[in-house]
């Protein structure tokens, strides 16, 4: 009996350090550790350097791998439990090594916290928790969150599928490319393009100069460029747009509408509402409903622009066409022209205006219209 409890004590002493949370595998350059957790946990990711690899799993369990861990740095390593909070931190002495990475699993369930001091962040499948990374220049990739996410990059591409939840995204100059957001989104560039297919609600972009393209918003939206071009879908409520020369399109919005662009052509259908429109030089091409709620301005400042309005609007429409003769342009006319018939058709004095002006249906919302050597052209709008 004696010997046969001897050997129970003995195998159980081997086997009782794996029933413990956070098992150790000893392999100096890559080691791993895991940790028993409960759904709803924090993981808390603090390295430098170091990719990140996050990939969800069914286990009620975190794993955490390093790779390529200088066996000078091993001591730096700390992968530690407190409660239902798991932390990986790591410090390279002479952070000389680019190609330390970590993958951790964590439990579907979770929220997932990064900081690194420059490699690629990933997160991978599906992840159901609020999700931050700051990484000093990386790029950041990420299929799908069910949370609020927080990103940002001192430079690097960020690129996404899924947001269900609000989205705060910056990056010191690379792109940045969302597929879908259900709550609010805040995107920001130093230079880089912009795109997001859908936003639930409202959006709110600027970029130093690279182009944008958002399809439709659900709750308005206020977008800068310095100069890139923009295009938009369809929004709801109040959509101010402003780039510094590019083009401007937008498919559809409704209430009050503000856009600006240095030099750029504008396209804008479908609009319900008051519209303020002004570019330095293109042409200019609106459909507008007016809704009765305030007047509305467009002016170019050496474009065509083509105007339509339902028959049935009420609407006061001035028209100004201002001339200046110069060598390139003198032998060229131009001229206002309308399917509705004009109450008043004035020209100044010395010939460097032409007026029009146009009651719909007795008269009601203010629309000015306005250019500069350019013709203006005045149509009915059909559905």
């Amino acid at each position: 009996m004696k010997l046969f409890a001897g050997l129970f004590l003995a195998a159980s002493l081997a086997v009782s350090p794996m029933t413990f949370t956070g098992r150790v595998q000893q392999d100096p350059e890559n080691p791993s550790k895991s940790f028993q957790v409960t759904k709803g946990g924090d993981l808390e990711v603090d390295v430098d350097p170091g990719s990140v690899y996050i990939e969800p799993w069914s286990k009620d369990e975190v794993f955490m791998q390093a790779e390529n861990i200088d066996e000078r740095n091993a001591d730096r390593l700390k992968m530690s439990q407190s409660g239902n909070t798991v932390s990986l931190n790591y410090r390279d002495r002479r952070r000389s090594s680019s190609d330390v990475r970590f993958t951790i699993n964590v439990p579907t369930e979770f929220n997932a916290h990064i900081v690194t001091s420059g490699g690629n962040v990933e997160e991978r499948d599906q992840l159901k928790g609020d999700y931050s990374v700051d990484t000093k220049g990386g790029n950041v990739k990420l299929e799908e969150i069910a949370g609020n996410v927080e990103i940002e990059s001192g430079g690097g591409n960020i690129r996404g599928e899924t947001i269900d939840g609000n989205a705060k995204i910056k990056t010191g100059g690379g792109s940045v490319t969302i597929k879908t957001t259900t709550g609010e989104a805040d995107v920001s560039s130093g230079g880089g393009s912009l795109r997001m297919d859908k936003v639930g609600k409202r959006l709110t972009m600027s970029t130093g100069g690279g182009s944008v393209n958002v399809g439709d918003v659900g709750d308005g939206a206020d977008i800068h460029t310095g100069g890139g071009s923009i295009h938009v879908g369809k929004v709801q409520k109040t959509l101010k747009l402003s780039t510094g020369g590019g083009s401007v399109e937008v498919r559809g919005a409704s209430g009050d509408i503000t856009v600006r662009t240095g030099g750029g052509s504008v396209l804008m259908e479908d609009i319900t509402g008051a519209l303020a429109v002004k570019t330095g030089g293109g042409d200019i091409s609106v459909e507008l409903t007016p809704s009765g709620t305030g007047g509305s301005e467009i002016y170019s400042g050496g474009g065509d622009i083509r105007f339509y309005i339902p028959q049935d609007a009420k609407a006061n429409i001035e028209a100004t066409l201002n001339l200046k003769h110069g060598w390139g342009n003198r032998w060229r006319h131009y001229k206002i022209t309308s399917d509705f018939k004009a109450g008043k058709n004035e020209q100044d004095e010395d010939g460097e205006s032409m007026f029009a002006f146009y009651v719909l249906n007795g008269g009601g919302t203010k629309i000015e219209i306005e250019t500069t050597n350019g013709n203006i052209d005045i149509r009915r709008l059909t559905k």
